[in-house]
C-alpha cells in the first residue's frame, strides 16, 4: 500500500517494514486481548512524509492491559523507534467499548509519543501509573479512522468504531489550535475550518489547499508560509 506522499521508494520500504514489525510486536504482546490496530493521521490521509510525519495509530483492546503488559508495549515501541521516522510513533490504547460508545473526552488506558520518552525512561512505573485518563484529541482521531483509517490488524473499522458526534470532533479540533501559531497549529486551524464549514475531514496539507480556496486572501501569506515549512 502507498502510504507516503513522497515518491521515494526507500521511504516506502522503510515504512512498510516498520508497520509489519509494529503489527507483529503488538500482536505478540497483547495476544487475544488485541481487537485491532488502526492507522490514522497522515498515513491514513495519504500525506505521510518520512522527515516530518509521525506514525499515528490506535491499539484497541477488549480490556485494560496489566502494568506489565503496558511496559512491554512501551519497551517494544522504544525498540521500534530506532527505525522509525524522526518524529517517531504516537499511539493510545483504548477499549473497544469506548470506541463503540464514544464519550468526550475519550478514556484511554495508555499513551505514548516521542515527547514522553524521557519521562518514561526516568521512571517507568510512575509513567505507567499516571499515563491514563481522558484525552480530548481522541474524538477527532476516531472520526479520522471512520473516514479513512487503515486496518493494520484486526476487526473492520465498522465493527469497532461507533459514530462520533460532530460537536465532539469540533471540540477535539479546537484543542489543537488554541494559542498555537506554529506552522503545525496554522495547518490544524485550516483543517478545523474545512471541517466546520464543509464537514470534510482532510490532512494538514489538504487543509491548507482548502483554506487557500475558501478563506480570506489576507490569511494566504501565513498559510503559504506554514505549508512551505511543513511540506519541504
Amino acid at each position: 500500500m502507498d502510504y507516503c506522499r513522497s515518491t521515494s521508494q526507500d521511504d516506502q520500504r522503510k515504512l512498510s517494514r516498520l508497520l509489519d514489525d509494529l503489527s507483529c510486536a503488538m500482536q505478540e504482546i497483547l495476544h487475544e486481548n488485541l481487537v485491532g490496530i488502526y492507522l490514522h493521521g497522515s498515513i491514513a490521509q495519504n500525506a505521510f512524509q518520512w522527515n516530518v510525519s509521525d506514525v499515528d495509530f490506535l491499539l484497541v483492546v477488549q480490556s485494560e492491559p496489566s502494568d506489565d503488559v503496558k511496559r512491554q508495549l512501551l519497551d517494544a515501541t522504544l525498540r521500534l523507534s530506532e527505525v522509525a521516522p524522526p518524529k517517531g510513533l504516537e499511539w493510545s490504547v483504548v477499549t473497544q467499548s469506548d470506541c463503540l460508545h464514544v464519550s468526550h473526552p475519550v478514556p484511554f488506558c495508555l499513551h505514548y509519543s516521542n515527547a514522553h520518552t524521557q519521562r518514561y525512561l526516568t521512571s517507568p512505573e510512575e509513567y505507567i501509573q499516571h499515563m491514563k485518563g481522558r484525552d480530548g484529541d481522541l474524538a477527532a482521531y476516531f472520526a479520522v479512522v471512520r473516514h479513512c483509517g487503515i486496518v493494520l490488524y484486526g476487526k473492520t473499522i465498522e465493527d469497532v468504531f461507533g459514530p462520533v458526534p460532530q460537536d465532539f470532533v469540533m471540540d477535539s479540533f479546537r484543542e489543537n489550535i488554541i494559542d498555537d501559531d506554529t506552522p503545525n497549529g496554522i495547518l490544524n486551524r485550516c483543517r478545523y475550518e474545512a471541517y466546520r464549514q464543509d464537514g470534510v475531514m482532510v490532512s494538514k496539507i489538504d487543509g491548507a489547499y482548502w483554506a487557500l480556496k475558501h478563506l480570506p486572501t489576507d490569511l494566504h501569506a501565513r498559510i503559504f508560509s506554514a505549508l512551505k515549512a511543513y511540506d519541504n
